[in-house]
């Protein structure tokens, strides 16, 4: 095959990726009958159909930087076309994924709707597995416990000597020079984050992802924590369809079938008759 004839074929490949993504939210507003009431006041947002068109295209291609999402909208044509020509900014985009979030359920849940219908599957057996995965988090993008009440005691009884800023870790020294916050803004900050470490029970703050845990993955053959979060996945036996996802703080599996079984017993709209898990979730509470 010539380099021309393998560029259609992947020119190709593409547009029928990109019919299938439109399709899909096209198929998922009308069946669920999704509108979204605006206000007239104000600069009219972006249409909420076509935002979602081009925030789920991007994630069929394994794009989830906003970042590069709003790059794609005004530079790659197949991005602009799918979502009608919109521009919008990495921050509305940040947006759009957090505000809207139920409709990417509702799109996963048309999805196995159709499955059914069009008699792939019968979701007759659901298979339930988790996983580690690592947050989206530097290891040396945290924060220490005790680094946050030497801040504190820095801004609200006595500065630290310069022995004990040489002490402080690099983030802590970081926020220490920052000087485009107020004293009382970083107190205020200083409080939530202790506020968290006190609710998590942990001694560590991821600051990119303050809901990440402490958690024990395999990472070149070597068992050894970082923040993480457990992803609980049920999968359909027969059409291998995920069927729900549920992300959760626990780094074991011991009780976290209920949670996912409700979620997928919404998406699917009917019940399966087999449920598999290995051993470690054999628990009461999951029973």
């Amino acid at each position: 095959m010539s380099d021309k004839s393998r560029e259609i074929d992947e020119m190709e490949e593409e547009f029928q990726l990109m019919y299938l993504a439109s399709t899909i939210v096209d198929g998922t507003f009308n069946f669920f009958k999704i509108e979204r009431k605006t206000s007239k006041v104000g600069k009219p947002p972006f249409n909420l159909k076509d935002m979602i068109k081009l925030i789920f295209y991007g994630y069929m291609n394994k794009i989830t930087s906003t970042v590069e999402l709003a790059y794609n909208a005004k530079y790659n044509h197949l991005y602009n076309w799918i979502s009608h020509g919109i521009e919008p900014s990495d921050r509305t985009i940040r947006d759009y994924c957090k505000y809207f979030q139920p409709i990417y359920q509702l799109i996963m849940s048309f999805i196995l709707i159709v499955a059914n219908r069009i008699g792939l599957t019968d979701f007759e057996h659901i298979a339930i597995d988790g996983t580690i995965k690592g947050a989206y988090n530097s290891p040396f993008n945290i924060i220490k416990e005790k680094d946050i009440s030497l801040l504190i005691k820095h801004y609200m009884v006595e500065e630290l000597s310069k022995e004990e800023i040489k002490k402080l870790r690099r983030t802590a020294r970081k926020f220490l020079e920052d000087k485009s916050k107020s004293d009382e803004e970083k107190v205020d900050i200083l409080f939530y984050w202790r506020h968290l470490l006190d609710y998590s029970g942990q001694v560590s703050l991821a600051l990119n992802d303050y809901d990440a845990r402490l958690m024990k993955t395999k990472d070149n053959g070597q068992k050894y924590p970082k923040f993480s979060f457990n992803i609980q996945l049920g999968t359909d036996t027969k059409s291998k369809l995920i069927c729900g996802v549920n992300a959760v703080q626990n780094p074991t599996d011991h009780y976290q079938i209920p949670a996912l079984m409700n979620q997928i017993l919404v998406n699917l709209q009917i019940k399966p008759q087999k449920i598999s898990a290995d051993t470690i979730y054999s628990t009461l509470a999951n029973l």
